[in-house]
C-alpha cells in the first residue's frame, strides 16, 4: 500500500481497550496484549533510561562529579552510577570516644558531635548507627541515664 509502512516497521499497539472485560477475550487474544504491553513499557524504560545518561552527563560536565572519567564510563554503558563509600581515618566507636571522653551527650548530640569532628557519613540514618555503636561497645561506653552516653572511664 503506497503511505503505508511495512508490517515489520508498524509499532504494536493494544487490540484490548483498558477496562474492557477480558472474560471473553481468547487466550491468543490475551498473550498478543501481553507482548505488545510489555513492548510498550521495554520502549518506554529505554527511553527513560537515556534521558537520565543525558542528565547525568550533564551534571557531570557542570559538576566534574565525583568518580570523574570513571563514572562517566559507567553512565555510558547503562550502568547506574555508584556512590564512592567514605573513608574515614578511625572507625565510628574510636571517633565517639573522642568525642564522650570528656563530656555526657545524648544520642542524637553525639552524632551532631561526631560529624563536626570530623567524621564522615551519606547515611540518612546515621543517629540510629551511632546508638547501635554505643550499645554494642559497653566496654567504651557507659550508659548514665536513658539516650545519654559517655566513654567508660570519664567523669560523670
Amino acid at each position: 500500500m503506497p503511505g503505508s509502512r511495512s508490517q515489520q516497521d508498524q509499532k504494536p499497539t493494544a487490540t484490548i481497550e483498558v477496562g474492557h472485560d477480558l472474560s471473553r477475550a481468547s487466550l491468543g487474544e490475551l498473550q498478543q496484549e501481553l507482548q505488545v504491553r510489555i513492548k510498550d513499557l521495554q520502549s518506554r524504560r529505554e527511553a527513560l533510561v537515556r534521558e537520565l545518561q543525558e542528565v547525568d552527563e550533564q551534571l557531570l560536565a557542570h559538576t566534574g562529579g565525583p568518580g570523574g572519567e570513571e563514572a562517566h564510563r559507567a553512565m555510558q554503558s547503562g550502568y547506574r552510577r555508584v556512590q564512592q563509600r567514605i573513608q574515614n581515618e578511625q572507625c565510628l566507636a574510636e571517633a565517639l570516644v573522642e568525642v564522650l571522653s570528656d563530656e555526657i551527650l545524648s544520642v542524637t548530640a553525639a552524632a551532631a558531635a561526631v560529624q563536626a569532628h570530623g567524621y564522615q557519613t551519606t547515611s540518612p540514618n546515621f543517629r540510629t548507627i551511632v546508638n547501635q555503636t554505643l550499645i554494642a561497645h559497653p566496654d567504651r561506653f557507659e550508659r548514665v541515664r536513658r539516650g545519654h552516653y559517655t566513654a567508660t572511664g570519664s567523669p560523670d
